[in-house]
């Protein structure tokens, strides 16, 4: 368990202050869900009033400017996520 949060702590403080919002995709019942992990994506799930990210809403913060990505630095696309 302490590599998963560490894995977790690195991808925050790596992408702090950039134009990156970064989920975890976790399996939760069979379904892929994707997490906030950062504080950007923690703002965009407040604004959204939703704990995961939807796949309508990648295309809505993309326009913003930002780019959304999985902890591993992949883009994270909404056939990814439930």
């Amino acid at each position: 368990m302490d590599a998963a949060i560490a894995r977790l702590q690195h991808a925050r403080s790596i992408s702090d202050g950039t134009h990156l919002a970064v989920y975890e995709v976790k399996q939760v019942y069979g379904r892929p869900l994707a997490y906030p992990v950062n504080d950007q994506a923690e703002t965009f799930q407040g604004l959204t009033c939703s704990k995961t990210l939807r796949p309508h809403d990648i295309a809505k913060i993309e326009s913003l400017g930002f780019t959304v990505v999985t902890i591993h630095g992949e883009r994270l696309k909404p056939n990814m996520i439930d």
